[in-house]
């Protein structure tokens, strides 16, 4: 059974956890996705492709999230995902 309980909680970890480095009109833009209809998939989406548009370090933590609420969802095309890999931080 699908709980967008859990779904909209990761998501926010993961925007809480990006907030430091994510310019705040991204963030905006992936907050107005959860908020606006549960448009989750469209926020998972739009946060992977901003940090791979900003080409920004991320941490694996965050990575690790991003991989958890794309299989919550079922997303098959993990292309997004794929995008990320290089900017893995190896802290």
């Amino acid at each position: 059974m699908f709980d967008y309980k859990i779904v909209e909680e990761k998501l926010n970890t993961a925007l809480y956890l990006v907030e430091e480095i994510l310019p705040k009109e991204y963030i905006d833009m992936v907050r107005s996705d959860i908020e606006q209809g549960g448009e989750w998939v469209l926020a998972l989406e739009t946060l992977c492709d901003c940090l791979a548009d900003q080409n920004l370090p991320i941490s694996q933590q965050i990575y690790e999230i991003l991989e958890e609420i794309a299989s919550l969802l079922n997303l098959e095309n993990r292309h997004r995902l794929e995008m990320l890999k290089p900017l893995v931080s190896r802290q």
